[in-house]
Parts: C-alpha cells; structure tokens; sequence
C-alpha cells in the first residue's frame, strides 16, 4: 500500500513539473521561431493560412446560423405550397422544421394548417393546442386560430368556452397581425356578455388605427352614457365617412354610416339631406330606409312622452312611410293614433286607407283598421280587417286575439273558431290580454270554472279593471259563492267612480 502511494506521489510530482515548464518551453520556441523565420515564407504562405482559418470557421458558423435561416426557408415553402394546395409538400416542409428545431411553433403551425386544408379539423386543434394551450401564453396566431374555431361552432357556447375563446383572443392581441381582429371579437364577446365598459376599452385601442370602428364606438359611449367622448368619435366617424362617400360615390354604405354619425349628433336634418341626396343614385332603396329609420329615431328622440303631439307624430308617421311603406313601428304607431274620436285620429285612418289601396302592408293595416272598428263597435267591418290580417299575418298573437275578441261579440257569435283562435294565440304567447279574451269566449260558453281561472290570470297581469271584476262577480254568483261574488262588485264599483271622478270637469 505504500508503495502504490509513492508511485501516486511520484506521477503527480513528473505531471506537475511538466505542466510549470511546458508554458516556458512554448514560450522560449516561439520566440526562437519568431526570431530567425523568414518573411517571404509567410507572405507566401499567407493565402494557405487564411484558407485554413476559414476553413475551420465554417463548422461553427454554420452550425449557428443555418437552422434559423432554412427554418425561415422551409416555412416560406410550406406557406406557398398551402396557397397552391400542394399539402404533401406542405406537410413535408414542415416536418423539417420539426426535424431541425422539435421545439419550433412553426412546424405545429404549419401541421395544423395542413391538417385543416385536408378536412381534418381534429388534427388540426391537437396541433394548436400543442402550442397555445388552453390557460397558458403560447404561439399568437394558434390563439387567434383556436378563438376562430370556437366562434364557428354552430352550438351556444357556454359560460366555461366563453372564458376560453376570452384566453385566446387575448393572447393573440400580442401579434401585431392578429391584434385588431382580435380586439374587435373581444368587444363582441364582452357586448354579448352585457359587460359594455370592457367592450368599450378593447374598441377604443383599435379604433385609431381602423377608423370605420367609430362608429360602432360611438354608439357603445352613447349607450353608456358618456355623451361627450360619444359626439367626438362620432364626430370622427363623420369626417372619415364622409371622405369615403365621395371618393366611393357607388358605395351606399358610406353615405349611410355618414348619416349615422349626424344622428348620433342629434344632426338629424343634416342626417337627411346626406341620404336625400342618395335618392338619384341606381339603386335608391337602401337610403329609402334609412331615412325611414332616421325620422322614426328623429320623432322618437323629439317627443314627449307625457304630452304627445299627434299632429306632429302624423307629420313624422308620414314622412317614414313615405319612405318605407312596411315600417311595422310606424304603422303600430299609426294605428293607436287611429284609435279614437278627434281629427288626428280620422287623419290616421285616411292615411292607412289611402296607403291600403296603394298595396302598402296590408297586414298590419288591416289589423289597424280592424282594432278602431271593434273599439268603434262596429263588429262586423273589425271582424273582416281582421280576417284579411290573419290571412297574411297567420301567426300573428296579437291578429288572432282581436279576431277571436270580434268573432266573440259580434252577432252571431263563432265561439268555437274564436276559442280556437284564442288558444293558439295563448300557446305563443302569455300577454294578458289574451286570457282577458279566453275567459270572455269561455264564459259565453258556460264553461264557467275555466273562465274563472283564465280572468283571475288576466286580472293578476293587468291594471285594475272594472269590467273583469264585474264579470268575476257574476260567474261568483252563478257558481253560488256569493261572498267572493260580493268582494268582486264591491270592486269594480270603486274603480268605476274612480274613473267618473277623474273624468268629471
């Protein structure tokens, strides 16, 4: 044992020594070399020398900068071979990528593209998902890719896809390619998910940069309440619509978005004649309804609610359906001027006639003029508005409720048609009106217990009325409770003085 130690010691001792005096020994050769060479050898061998330096610099050089540069290569084939649908090559060139760098968005990308080109959409979002996950930051445009994919999905996405498709268009805004559409998706998503304040802060990032979003801005601001910042995008959106509608003079939906911007200014007579003057262009209808739809937000964000002017309303009515014959808001509007006894009344219903004899919506003017009639009394001329209503309108609840309320009343009475009638309308919808009208067509019917039943649901959805407890009382009566019966008169005569106090001068 000791003498392997001394054999250690002596080795290390010869190794030590060699490795102090080898530098020294270098250093004295070099010297000597560069003492006595000779300068013509070296400028003769000076070309040799540099081509063994290059030489050996290659290797490595090549080794730092050749994957970069055919990755980059690669991709911008297996792009090309995309757009020519060449898929085998595409998938071939991204397989290098795979093979130089496994690590590489580019080649999952690229997989991804080429399995969706060839119908294979599972394959594709097992690619993506590889490098944009699910909760985590990945490779932008997979985000953006996964967001598109799940807005395509024909189903209602539900609350836990929502926050996803949120993850993936947030990711993709930090690619200057996808950042715009990536931000306007996510104003849609927070819109849809009633959070405006959101929607309103991604529209604004983008809006400068995409000034036809403005708009949309605009009104966004508008509906939130911050009128101020609202006229000054609309403002904008004004000046950049304006511009476009005169350099594209064919394209109506620049004079349109135009007149849209004014109206969010309450300019709505500029508003006009901006559309007014589209009237001449090939094809006019587009600025006939939108000067439709610019009167009626004009008379509605001019009028008084507590104190309506029907002679204006008739002036506005007719100017929008001058435009627009089957504006359904105006003509329902027309028609609860229609309904009653002084002079705008009786010019509404000159209006719908002459607009009737012109083949303007008869629906909805039939059911105009067959609701004054039975308000009227006049049963007979209601009930034949209301037929031809329901002929064009035969879904219609509201058309099949009047018609089974005349049907009803009118001498003699179809109660079997009207019941039929009133239960249909009952089945798409729940409007209280129509019990009102099951329990009067149930009632004529004897169905006593059933009419009861459809008039308390009337009676627990409507304003108090008279008629329907004086009703209630009696079918009390008949049914022999007299105490409810009682409860019910007591009732409707309190609201019927009611009602003659309030009308007494």
């Amino acid at each position: 044992m000791k003498r392997k130690k001394r054999r250690r010691l002596h080795w290390l001792a010869w190794l030590t020594s060699v490795l102090w005096i080898l530098p020294e020994y270098l250093l004295l050769f070099f010297l000597k070399w560069w003492a006595t060479r000779r300068w013509v050898s070296l400028v003769l061998g000076a070309p040799a020398i540099a081509s063994a330096i290059v030489f050996l610099l290659i290797p490595f050089y090549h080794s730092r900068t050749l994957p970069a540069q055919r990755i980059r290569q690669l991709d911008l084939k297996g792009q090309a071979a995309l757009q020519d649908d060449d898929l085998q090559a595409a998938h071939v060139a991204f397989r290098r990528i795979a093979f130089l760098d496994s690590q590489s968005p580019t080649s999952s990308f690229g997989l991804a593209l080429t399995a969706e080109r060839q119908g294979d959409l599972d394959a594709a979002r097992s690619w993506m998902r590889r490098i944009a996950s699910d909760s985590l930051p990945g490779h932008p445009p997979a985000h953006f890719w996964l967001a598109a994919d799940l807005m395509r999905q024909p189903t209602p996405m539900t609350s836990d896809q929502a926050r996803v498709l949120e993850h993936h268009l947030m990711q993709a805004t930090r690619a200057v390619a996808y950042e715009t559409e990536a931000r306007v998706h996510l104003t849609r998503l927070y819109l849809f998910r009633g959070e405006n304040d959101r929607a309103i802060r991604q529209i604004e990032q983008v809006a400068p940069r995409r000034p036809a979003l403005l708009l949309d801005l605009a009104r966004l601001q508008a509906q939130a309440g911050r009128n101020v910042e609202a006229r000054r995008a609309a403002t904008q959106a004004g000046e950049f619509f304006q511009a476009r509608a005169y350099a594209e003079p064919d394209e109506p939906m620049h004079r349109q978005a135009w007149a849209n911007s004014l109206v969010l200014q309450e300019q709505y007579e500029d508003a006009v004649r901006v559309l007014a003057e589209g009237l001449n262009s090939a094809d006019p209808e587009p600025f006939q309804k939108a000067l439709s739809a610019v009167y009626l937000q004009w008379l509605s964000a001019t009028s008084d609610p507590n104190k309506p002017d029907p002679v204006r309303q008739l002036e506005f009515l007719e100017r929008i359906l001058q435009f627009d014959a089957s504006n359904q808001r105006a003509l329902a509007l027309l028609g609860s001027l229609a309904i009653g006894d002084d002079e705008p009344a009786e010019q509404a219903v000159r209006m719908l006639n002459q607009m009737l004899a012109r083949g303007a919506a008869p629906g909805a003017i039939h059911l105009a003029l067959g609701m004054r009639a039975i308000t009227q009394g006049d049963l007979d001329r209601g009930v034949m508005h209301l037929e031809q209503a329901q002929q064009r309108n035969p879904r219609t609840p509201e058309v099949m409720n009047n018609l089974a309320w005349g049907l009803a009343h009118r001498v003699p009475p179809d109660l079997e048609r009207a019941l039929r009638l009133a239960e249909l309308a009952e089945q798409m919808s729940d409007h209280p009106e129509i019990h009102d009208t099951l329990g009067t067509i149930l009632a004529k019917m004897g169905r006593k217990p059933e009419a009861i039943t459809q008039f308390e649901t009337a009676l627990r959805k409507l304003p108090p009325r008279a008629s329907i407890h004086r009703t209630l009382g009696d079918l009390y009566q008949d049914l022999g409770n007299q105490v409810l019966a009682d409860e019910h008169m007591k009732l409707a005569e309190q609201l019927e003085s009611s009602v003659a106090a309030t009308d007494e001068p």
